[in-house]
C-alpha cells in the first residue's frame, strides 16, 4: 500500500497474529523488497493503485515468475467496480478486497490463501514423497 497509514493499520493487525510484515511504498519496491529476501513471502497485499504505477501492471510482472500457488497476491483497492476486480483477478491475482476494509475480513482473506498455499504444498510434499516409493 502507498498510504502509510493503511501500512501501520495493517502492521497492527498482523504482526500480533505471528506474522512478519515487510512494507513497499511503490512499484520499484516491490520488486526491491522481493530480491533482497531469502526465498518468498508467504502472501503479497499489493495495492492496485500506486505512485508510479498499476498493481495490476505489477502483479502481471510477478506472475511471468510466480505462480498463484507460490505466491499468492491479494489486490487492496479503493476500485471496487466489477470491471476492475474482474481485471484484477484475471491478471493473476488470489483475491481481491476493497478499501476501506474490515481488518476481520482482510485477516480471514489471508488465512485463506495461507491455507490453500499450505494444503499445496502438502499435496506436493505426499507426491513427491509417493514418487519416491515407487
Amino acid at each position: 500500500d502507498d498510504n502509510p497509514v493503511n501500512q501501520v493499520v495493517i502492521e497492527s493487525a498482523l504482526i500480533p497474529l505471528g506474522h512478519e510484515v515487510l512494507t513497499a511504498m511503490d512499484t520499484p519496491d516491490v520488486f526491491e523488497v522481493l530480491e533482497k529476501m531469502d526465498g518468498l513471502p508467504d502472501i503479497i497485499l499489493l495495492d492496485v493503485m500506486l505512485p508510479s504505477g498499476s498493481g495490476v501492471d505489477v502483479l502481471r510482472e510477478l506472475r511471468k515468475t510466480y505462480s498463484s500457488t507460490d505466491l499468492p497476491i491479494i489486490l487492496v483497492s479503493g476500485k471496487s467496480s466489477k470491471d476492475s476486480i474482474i481485471e484484477g483477478l484475471e491478471a493473476g491475482g488470489n483475491d481481491y478486497i476493497v478499501k476501506p476494509f474490515d481488518i476481520a475480513e482482510l485477516i480471514c482473506r489471508i488465512n485463506s490463501q495461507l491455507n490453500v498455499s499450505s494444503m499445496v504444498s502438502i499435496r506436493m510434499e505426499l507426491a513427491r514423497r509417493s514418487e519416491l516409493l515407487n
